[in-house]
């Protein structure tokens, strides 16, 4: 029995330990101390990694589990990160835009007055203004109820611009013309390919850094403010004075930041 016992043990286990392995062992056990992991402590005592190497790796690991704690990030995108081949402030641009194209993207104005009844003011093409409430909403067209009048159906490149009947004052006090469009007006083009672009891309940039932009409509209104949201058809503006003015996007003739006031 004793004999089979012996054969079972390692051939290692009958071997002395060279003095380059004690010192080896040893010098790993005081990087331990230090906080390096027990195989770098070793690869890093047997001269396989520089002590140097070893600590960029540690703060190297640091980060990107700091990284992944501060942004809800992958390890793998969070190490692209540290070691240089992905920017933070990219990643974290694009998520603020997919969260807000995602959160707004079919967000209708339209909709949410006919859901609460709320009386709004609309600017409508042919330079009319009617304040009421809207009913009735299909994909194409929208049945307005003034306040005073009677109902009719409008097809909804007829909207210009919505606020609340309050901001009216507001908005009258900073809405400036552009000459030429008053005096020649331009219709809605009915196909959108036709129409005035801005990227949803660009409208996040107004969005996220608060820029002022002058947004000029196809009638020649003239209004300055910052994009507080945007969606498929629409965007807001937050202008001075605490007001929000809608404007529908195919109203649109230019949008251009401007230099903040």
């Amino acid at each position: 029995m004793p004999n089979a016992e012996k054969s079972r043990r390692s051939p290692d286990a009958k071997r002395r330990l060279t003095p380059k392995e004690i010192d080896d062992r040893r010098r790993a056990a005081e990087l331990v101390v230090q906080g390096y992991p027990p195989a770098m402590a070793m690869s890093v005592a047997q001269g396989r990694m520089s002590k140097n190497e070893a600590t960029e790796r540690l703060a190297r690991r640091a980060e990107v589990e700091q990284l992944m704690k501060a942004h809800d990030m992958t390890r793998a995108l969070a190490t692209q990160v540290a070691l240089g081949h992905a920017k933070l402030d990219e990643f974290l641009a694009k998520r603020r835009f997919d969260q807000h194209r995602g959160a707004n993207r079919i967000r209708s104005v339209l909709d949410e007055a006919a859901a609460d009844g709320r009386v709004w003011t609309w600017a409508l093409f042919g330079g009319r203004k009617v304040e009421g409430k809207l009913t009735a909403i299909t994909p194409y067209n929208v049945t307005l109820v003034p306040t005073e009048g009677v109902p009719e159906e409008l097809h909804k490149l007829a909207f210009k611009f919505g606020h609340a009947p309050d901001d009216f004052k507001r908005l009258r006090k900073i809405q400036l013309w552009n000459k030429a469009l008053r005096e020649a007006p331009k219709a809605p083009a009915e196909r959108p390919q036709e129409r005035y672009t801005c990227s949803d891309k660009r409208f996040f940039k107004y969005v996220d850094s608060g820029a002022v932009v002058r947004a000029t409509l196809l009638e020649g209104e003239v209004i300055e403010g910052s994009v507080a949201w945007f969606s498929r058809y629409e965007f807001a503006l937050s202008i001075k004075g605490h007001a929000t003015i809608v404007v529908f996007r195919h109203a649109l003739n230019d949008l251009i930041e401007v230099a903040d006031k």
